[in-house]
């Protein structure tokens, strides 16, 4: 499941819980009230920007499939490089 339907279910829950506390003048609960929407909004703002974020992330390297094919390209060749040189060290050393 991911953060958003997590906080969606969260703040039902929250929701649910604030309807059975009393209505009235009290101002202890009125500032429990604004500070629970006060946090659900940041919470919620944490979630958007992370999700632009990600997007922006994935946008760059779309824009970019070169670099990551040429990235890989010398990955697999420092990879080969290193595998044929401990090939080669084991075979003299059984020789």
């Amino acid at each position: 499941m991911d953060k958003s339907k997590r906080l969606d279910e969260l703040v039902g829950r929250v929701d649910e819980l604030l309807v059975r506390l009393p209505d009235g003048p009290n101002p202890d609960l009125a500032a429990l009230r604004d500070r629970v929407d006060a946090e659900i909004l940041m919470a919620w703002t944490a979630i958007s920007l992370e999700a632009a974020r990600r997007r922006e992330s994935i946008g760059r390297a779309a824009r970019r499939p070169w670099t990551i094919v040429g990235v890989a390209l010398l990955v697999g060749v420092c990879a080969s490089f290193l595998l044929s040189g401990t090939a080669l060290s084991r075979g003299s050393k059984q020789g």
